[in-house]
């Protein structure tokens, strides 16, 4: 009973979203539910390829800093689609999902890989940048990682 309450909850608190955002939310969604089954199932070389190519889309010729807004409120939607998903979703699989949806936008964006030391226990991390802007995580919590990685920048072509 206690969880048709939440859903309920849930679904009276999105129909109050406009129908953009609502759709932004659920193409999400999606792409945090694709991208961990990628990760679980798929090789890497797989995804990695996948990933690396994208389609361009106009997105009316944004300067950086709007570019910079567009890509934070896409990394706020994935937020708010992993918080409500069934699938536990990873740092990179965040990562992985924001990075082909902002491409998919039209924007250029690089995957960060980073490791700490807690407690004899080395961590990793991943999150995203665009133009050296974390985009889905604080300055503060990415500064206790050593960033050991940064994938390529891939510009966005069309694809004929």
């Amino acid at each position: 009973m206690h969880l048709l309450k939440v859903l309920a909850r849930k679904i009276r608190t999105a129909s109050t979203l406009p129908r953009k955002r609502r759709w932004n939310i659920a193409r999400a969604w999606l792409a945090l539910m694709l991208v961990q089954v990628s990760l679980n199932v798929l090789p890497y070389r797989y995804w990695k390829r996948r990933l690396n190519t994208a389609i361009k889309t106009d997105h009316g010729g944004s300067s950086t800093a709007t570019a910079q807004q567009q890509c934070k409120q896409i990394a706020r939607d994935i937020a708010i689609a992993a918080r409500n998903h069934f699938v536990n979703v990873n740092c990179l699989g965040r990562s992985l999902a924001l990075h082909a949806l902002c491409h998919r936008a039209g924007f250029t964006t690089q995957i960060a890989i980073g490791i700490r030391k807690n407690h004899g226990d080395i961590e990793g991390h991943a999150w995203l940048e665009a133009d050296g802007v974390v985009l889905n995580d604080s300055v503060e919590c990415i500064s206790a990682f050593t960033k050991l990685y940064r994938l390529p920048v891939y510009r966005p072509t069309f694809v004929t």
